[in-house]
C-alpha cells in the first residue's frame, strides 16, 4: 500500500535565520552592516567575552544604504568583540 502524507505550512515550525554581521576596517574606523530585514537588532560590544559578559550598544544608529544597515564604531586600544542583538 501506498500512505500519503501532507504537510501544511501552518504545520511547520518557525525557521530562525540568524542575519550575517559583516565588518571593513578603513583607518580608525570599523564599519559594520547586515542585511536591512533585521532592522529590530542592535549592534553591541563588549571588552572580553566571559560568563557575566556585559555587552553595550555601540553608539550612534544605523544606517541605511541599498537595502543594507551599516553602522560606524571607532578602533580603540585593545580587544572588543561585536554581536548584533534582537
Amino acid at each position: 500500500t501506498t500512505e500519503i502524507y501532507t504537510l501544511s505550512l501552518h504545520d511547520a515550525l518557525p525557521i530562525y535565520i540568524p542575519p550575517t554581521l559583516s565588518m571593513q576596517a578603513t583607518g580608525g574606523t570599523l564599519t559594520f552592516s547586515w542585511p536591512s530585514w533585521a532592522s529590530g537588532y542592535t549592534l553591541k560590544s563588549a571588552a572580553s567575552i566571559s560568563p557575566g559578559t556585559v555587552w553595550n550598544a555601540v553608539p550612534g544608529s544605523p544606517a541605511l544604504t541599498n537595502a543594507t544597515l551599516s553602522q560606524i564604531d571607532t578602533i580603540g586600544t585593545g580587544a572588543k568583540s561585536y554581536r548584533l542583538v534582537k
